[in-house]
């Protein structure tokens, strides 16, 4: 029997993705000349923490040129949230909604400053018993859902963990978690990890009911 929901935010609860990727193609091409598409897609930054991400497509980059970028792109993120921050339908509804019945948690890859920022933004900063972000889950760059285990009350057979991207799913699977797939991109690799698969948020209360 489950008891524990625990969602990923970006891809999950809210479309930041396209809207992180616009805003750093136009970052790098206005400070570094670099033209991002050539290196990469909208779906290869997906489960990576901004800074990994950078480090990964673009090793001629220095860690304060990262630093730079990062801090500017959270400077234009936090104040069009309108613009980069899309929730999902349903999503504030539906968490609201099983956080009556399960212990709801969230497990971001997000900086604690910015998914504080993101969850007041949508209107569920109140709802999640506990966040785990980035500081507590970084592991070389990625999120480690074995960071988790020590710090919940449940054993993984307890818990869905609701994922989008593949390293997300393939860390949660590793982990011992039961994995709930958001099909937003057709990843193969998500597909095969995934232990459900859902398109909604009407599914997903199907699922877990």
């Amino acid at each position: 029997m489950k008891k524990c929901l625990i969602f990923d935010f970006d891809g999950v609860v809210a479309d930041t993705e396209a809207g992180r990727y616009a805003m750093l193609t136009n970052l790098l091409a206005r400070r570094h000349s670099i033209d991002m598409s050539a290196r990469c897609r909208m779906e290869d930054f997906v489960g990576l923490h901004t800074t990994a991400a950078l480090k990964k497509f673009f090793p001629q980059l220095s860690e304060e040129d990262i630093c730079k970028i990062y801090a500017e792109r959270n400077v234009e993120y936090q104040q069009n949230l309108d613009k980069y921050c899309l929730v999902y339908p349903q999503a504030v509804e539906s968490i609201t909604a099983l956080a009556q019945k399960f212990d709801v948690k969230m497990a971001t890859a997000n900086d604690r400053n910015n998914i504080n920022i993101l969850l007041r933004h949508i209107g569920l900063d109140k709802t999640f018993t506990e966040v785990f972000t980035r500081e507590e889950l970084e592991d070389k760059g990625k999120k480690s859902y074995a960071k988790i285990l020590p710090l919940i009350p449940y054993a993984p057979h307890e818990c869905y963990v609701m994922e989008d991207s593949p390293v997300g799913i393939q860390s949660a699977k590793e982990a011992g978690f039961e994995c709930v797939l958001f099909n937003r991109y057709n990843n193969p690799e998500a597909l095969k990890w995934a232990d459900h698969v859902v398109t909604s948020y009407e599914e997903l209360i199907k699922l877990v009911s």
